[in-house]
C-alpha cells in the first residue's frame, strides 16, 4: 500500500490485487496440401464452428497462379504467385478471428498440384 500526494490531496493506492491470467487455448498445426483445387485442411462437423487466428504459407516451389484459403465458401486470405522459400501470411487477427459458419471447413484452394505448408492457430467450438 502506498500513500500519495497530489494537488494537495491525499490518495492511498494499494497494489496487491488478485489478477488472473486467462487466455483462450488454441491449436496451433502444421497442415500439409497438395492437390490442384480445393484442399480440405480441417473438417468442421454440423454443431460447430472454425475459429481461424493465423494462416501461414511455405510453397515448395514457385507457384504461377493464386492460392486461396477459405472457410467454407468465404475467402479470408489469398496471394498470388508465391515463391519457393518465402512465408506468406494468409491471414492473422489474434485475438480476433475469422468465424466460420456451422460445419464449414477450413479449405485452401490451389492452382497447381504442389505441395504447401500451412501453419496455422485456430479453435473448433
Amino acid at each position: 500500500m502506498t500513500t500519495k500526494v497530489y494537488g494537495g490531496a491525499t490518495f492511498v493506492i494499494d497494489f496487491t490485487a488478485d489478477v488472473e491470467i486467462t487466455g483462450t487455448q488454441v491449436l496451433s498445426r502444421r497442415l500439409i496440401a497438395s492437390a490442384s483445387g480445393d484442399n480440405t485442411l480441417i473438417t468442421v462437423v454440423s454443431g460447430l464452428f472454425l475459429k481461424l487466428y493465423k494462416a501461414i504459407i511455405s510453397v515448395a516451389s514457385d507457384v504461377t497462379g493464386e492460392v486461396i484459403l477459405k472457410i467454407g465458401t468465404t475467402e479470408v486470405g489469398s496471394v498470388r504467385n508465391p515463391k519457393a522459400g518465402s512465408q506468406y501470411v494468409l491471414t492473422s487477427t489474434f485475438p480476433d478471428f475469422d468465424y466460420g459458419a456451422d460445419g464449414e471447413d477450413l479449405i485452401i484452394n490451389l492452382p497447381v498440384a504442389i505441395a504447401v505448408s500451412i501453419n496455422t492457430s485456430y479453435e473448433v467450438v
